[in-house]
């Protein structure tokens, strides 16, 4: 299963007069383990238009990783000026681009120097906030996207710090020997995906050890605590 970003700008003056322009990236990860490699590959060219090393994997919603990946491209696509009125960025996984299933999405409506930002996603309960954007035709792809997924996610004007490797949540032990990990010590994004994976009541304490190595990929080496 592929993990595709599309982005989608509408222009015109009415609802009867939307001009549509799409373009569509993949997000490649080079192993499959709890810290990977990524690098956003154009569908068209097969160009790489970004790249990030040393990503948690699963540790934040898929257009947080998008978001990454987009501050740290040279590119000069991200470059080019943006006359939209409207940018959607979705999240959609599949076998192939052509066969789909969309689980998130940020829309961004712009009117002046406004922007209203609506965020869904299958996994957390939808938000919308407004932020402010430069007026046309100072707006490039990259400010506009940037500035929405950043306020969508509330990380403000700065780059938050890289979220913390699922492998370093601790491992706890029990004086049996049993192992296992407190629903606490997991991250809020992974945890939700963690427990609805396994069937875990949201106010479960614990969970097992054995379960969370599995749903982070790697029996490696974790960070062990009594």
């Amino acid at each position: 299963m592929s993990v595709y970003v599309q982005i989608t700008q509408e222009t015109g003056d009415s609802p009867q007069k939307v001009e549509s322009r799409s373009l569509m990236a993949e997000m490649c990860c080079d192993v499959l383990a709890p810290i990977a490699n990524y690098v956003l590959l154009d569908l068209v060219s097969y160009v790489p238009l970004a790249a990030l090393r040393k990503y948690s994997r699963w540790s934040e919603p898929g257009l947080c990783l998008f978001l990454r990946l987009l501050q740290s491209s040279p590119q000069a696509v991200w470059a080019r000026p943006t006359w939209a009125r409207c940018l959607t960025v979705s999240l959609v996984i599949g076998p192939r681009p052509a066969s789909t299933l969309e689980v998130e999405r940020v829309r961004m409506e712009l009117d002046g120097s406004a922007m209203t930002v609506s965020w869904l996603s299958t996994m957390s309960l939808p938000t919308q906030t407004v932020c402010s954007v430069p007026e046309s035709p100072n707006r490039t792809l990259r400010g506009v996207i940037g500035r929405g997924l950043a306020s969508a996610f509330g990380w403000g004007a700065e780059v938050a710090p890289m979220p913390q490797p699922l492998s370093e949540v601790p491992i706890r032990k029990m004086p049996t020997g049993r192992e296992y990990v407190l629903v606490r010590d997991i991250p809020v994004h992974p945890r939700a995906h963690f427990l609805r994976r396994y069937g875990i009541p949201f106010d479960s304490p614990a969970a097992s050890a054995t379960d969370w190595r599995t749903f982070i990929g790697s029996n490696a080496l974790i960070r062990h605590k009594q």
